[in-house]
């Protein structure tokens, strides 16, 4: 990435570059712009539901769905679910948005932290220091243009825990804000797999992506 950031050029043929401080901030790796884009992803006949992802990913972007939030799961890991979000947080950066992109149980040790360093704010602050306190982290999922919450479910689903995402996920379904999940099953807050109802809820099955690609 140069000093001016990544250029994109989305389906239509327009170009826009993504600046440097929005890539950061959506904490994708810029290697994933390379190898993760939705043009890389071509439907094949044992994979059932890749079509329909692919569909609602241009809809999520687009504004399209009748809530945007958005859940692909599937029995088996490999299947190209990681993929899809990458894929739609830089498709949002290039239409200028602002994008979060989260293995979920990394925000969750996130927000844990950030009670420590809510503690020692003040301190932090006065040497220079970059760490997010958990209102600060709060804040930025619950109102970012578009989040990513990959992998739901795979950490151990705790009280506290449930009430978090279940907290998060409810503030960004009454405010319309575009939301991604991905999951290897629905063994999670089935609140939040009722929300995702309403938007869009795509099953993917069939045999690993990983070894085709």
């Amino acid at each position: 990435m140069n000093a001016e950031g990544i250029c994109y050029q989305d389906e239509t043929g327009h170009v826009r570059q993504i600046e440097p401080a929005k890539i950061r901030l959506a904490r994708m790796p810029e290697s994933t712009f390379y190898t993760h884009r939705l043009s890389m992803l071509n439907p094949r006949p044992e994979l059932e539901g890749l079509e329909t992802a692919i569909k609602t990913v241009r809809q999520l972007v687009m504004d399209e769905l009748p809530k945007p939030l958005a859940l692909f799961y599937s029995a088996t890991p490999g299947l190209g679910k990681t993929h899809l979000a990458y894929a739609a947080g830089w498709m949002m950066l290039g239409a200028g948005k602002s994008v979060s992109f989260y293995k979920t149980a990394d925000l969750l040790d996130e927000l844990r932290g950030g009670y420590r360093i809510s503690e020692n704010y003040r301190a932090d602050q006065m040497a220079g220091g970059t760490l997010w306190t958990y209102e600060q982290i709060m804040r930025r999922v619950q109102t970012v243009h578009f989040l990513i919450l990959d992998d739901i479910g795979l950490q151990k689903m705790t009280d506290w825990s449930v009430e978090k995402l279940d907290q998060i996920v409810d503030y960004r379904y009454d405010n319309n804000k575009a939301t991604l999940l991905t999951a290897n099953g629905l063994e999670f807050s089935q609140r939040i797999v009722s929300r995702c109802k309403e938007g869009a809820l795509v099953r993917l099955k069939g045999t690993d992506y990983r070894g085709t690609r």
